[in-house]
């Protein structure tokens, strides 16, 4: 049986941050909560499907401002950037969240969940290779993508998260997984 939710009008116009911020403090007041509260946390962890990553991944890379990158390359305060070097800077705060879930799948020791999530982020990154000039992933390199993708599957390994020839080549056909990392042919 459901229980219907009441309306809670200051709790739906709280900021994201202060929301968050009642959760140790329900806690505090209910500790018998902590086991459902766990059981819920470990639920969204494990919802995880590889091709809504790479999906999601492809689009955000695909979809960086060039107005960022406009605003880190070229002359800066004491300094010179590359564009290449902020281009390659702003694809690796792009992937970051997506490598965040990864490493906290495996430090709960939830290897099917960390392997659907290194797979979705390899798919994703395989989909960023082509990237059209004035893009930009197009800055950062052709390389980029394939460079990311081998070294996360050779920190996965190293991690014991192992990834599935058969799943990769699937969605990565000119790329190779190697027991040390990904290789394109």
């Amino acid at each position: 049986m459901t229980t219907a939710i009441t309306s809670t009008p200051a709790l739906d116009r709280l900021r994201p941050q202060e929301q968050a911020g009642l959760l140790p403090a329900l806690l505090d007041a209910h500790p018998e909560l902590a086991e459902t509260l766990e059981a819920l946390a470990l639920a969204r962890i494990r919802d995880v499907d590889a091709d809504e990553i790479a999906g999601d991944l492809e689009w955000r890379l695909h979809d960086l401002p060039l107005t960022e990158l406009a605003a880190r390359a070229g002359k800066q305060p004491g300094t010179y950037v590359h564009e290449t070097d902020a281009a390659n800077e702003i694809v690796a705060e792009a992937l970051a969240p997506y490598e965040e879930d990864l490493w906290r799948a495996a430090a709960l020791d939830l290897p099917d969940v960390a392997r659907t999530i290194l797979l979705g982020i390899v798919a994703g990154l395989h989909g960023c290779c082509d990237a059209p000039d004035g893009t930009v992933l197009a800055y950062a390199g052709p390389d980029t993508p394939a460079e990311h993708a081998a070294w996360l599957v050779q920190k996965g390994v190293e991690a014991g998260i192992e990834l599935d020839p058969d799943e990769v080549e699937s969605r990565c056909p000119d790329w190779i997984l190697l027991p040390d990392g990904l290789r394109q042919t």
